[in-house]
């Protein structure tokens, strides 16, 4: 999709953005990010890392704890555990600063509890399976459960702390909505990162002139397989399917330059068709939100603010 941000027309801005999806999973999604400024792509990466809300614990009450773990170790965990947010919409979900009640309602709020006693011989783990809500959104049946990861075939769930015999946990817990710049519990993104699409070009005059094993070893000093030498042809060949693996470490130009050929080969930046440089993203969510409901409310948040400095202008 493509998509761009104008401002009024006193004060013209234009941010276009072309964005090309290469995975997407329901945690990972890997992107390239075309004709774009790098402040641009930069700021679009600080925004999924800390402005896009969700829904986290902030506020827990024991009323139990004979495990081995202090109460501060134990509230610490529960606002760590990502809170399934995908089928929220997180703009009706007011912040409690701005919801009219007296700071705890379901318009605002999600209340959980865990009571766990064990009475087995062995140890009993307590999991964010423990942890049950017991309170909807507001104006649904809608309840928030702490996310599953799946490896393999199996559902694994987050370990929260164990108990041994005759032990026990009970606990009330409120979750509210936030963001990562405020509390490291509201980032919706496990990472979020980008670099630029190499533009990697080869010149097979130079290339010709050396011996095979001199093209050999120029293959060789690239870390990643971005170069290939073809022993029947003795020809050097740049794989187009591993072009984006590229560091820019610049260790095939410092073989150039030991070979005696400098212009053999040019790593640069990609330049965008429209102007600015292309870049390839990768985004991991913690499944709290769906990596492409993250993308999408970092874009807009970006737009928010890009209008309110333009307002100001």
């Amino acid at each position: 999709p493509h998509t761009g941000y104008h401002s009024h027309p006193h004060q013209k801005i234009i941010i276009h953005m072309d964005l090309e999806v290469l995975e997407l999973t329901d945690e990972i999604c890997t992107f390239k990010l075309k004709s774009c400024d790098v402040s641009i792509a930069n700021s679009l990466r600080r925004i999924m890392l800390a402005e896009v809300p969700i829904i986290s614990i902030d506020l827990v009450e024991i009323e139990a704890n004979s495990s081995v773990l202090h109460d501060e170790f134990i509230t610490h965990r529960l606002g760590l555990i990502p809170l399934d947010c995908t089928k929220i919409n997180m703009d009706k979900f007011n912040y409690v600063k701005d919801c009219d009640c007296d700071g705890n309602c379901n318009k605002c709020t999600v209340t959980y509890e865990v009571n766990v006693t064990s009475h087995q011989d062995h140890t009993l783990e307590v999991t964010a399976n423990d942890l049950k809500p017991t309170s909807s959104i507001h104006g649904s049946e809608l309840k928030i459960y702490p996310v599953k990861y799946t490896e393999s075939s199996e559902d694994t769930v987050i370990p929260i702390l164990r108990l041994k015999k005759y032990q026990q946990i009970k606990l009330k817990a409120i979750a509210k909505k936030g963001v990562a710049k405020e509390h490291a519990k509201w980032s919706p993104v496990a990472t979020a990162v980008f670099q630029y699409i190499p533009d990697i070009r080869l010149n097979h005059d130079r290339m010709n002139e050396l011996s095979s094993k001199q093209k050999q070893e120029f293959v060789q000093s690239c870390p990643r397989p971005i170069f290939s030498y073809k022993a029947g042809s003795d020809t050097v060949d740049i794989e187009d399917a591993n072009i984006d693996q590229c560091m820019f470490c610049k260790e095939c130009e410092k073989k150039a330059q030991e070979l005696g050929a400098p212009d053999l080969v040019m790593v640069k930046q990609k330049r965008g068709a429209k102007g600015g440089h292309d870049f390839i993203f990768k985004v991991e969510s913690t499944k709290a939100l769906k990596p492409e409901q993250i993308i999408l409310k970092a874009i807009n948040v970006l737009q928010e603010k890009l209008q309110r400095v333009n307002d100001k202008v």
